[in-house]
């Protein structure tokens, strides 16, 4: 369901594709610097407000929604054209 909130796919949720969209995003999320990972995966796995997520790393608020904003935007470019290519 993550992937899907984050617009990284298309396809409706079932077992079999909640699992692989789960695989292809852990493996993508490798390729984020780590003060990017750790605010994509706070803010959109742990379901966190942006201030909460701020409080972590102690950054202000803004850093952290440009560091979800660049590495959802990052993501996407990892795993949208392997989904299209999939589904092709």
């Amino acid at each position: 369901m993550v992937a899907l909130r984050m617009g990284l796919t298309r396809r409706p949720p079932d077992a079999a594709g909640l699992v692989e969209d789960r695989v292809r995003l852990q493996a993508a999320l490798v390729h984020l610097p780590l003060r990017q990972r750790t605010a994509v995966v706070l803010r959109h796995y742990c379901d966190l407000p942006e201030g909460q997520v701020a409080e972590n790393p102690n950054c202000a608020q803004g850093t952290v929604s440009s560091l979800v904003s660049r590495g959802v935007a990052t993501l996407r470019s990892l795993i949208v054209p392997t989904v299209a290519s999939v589904q092709a």
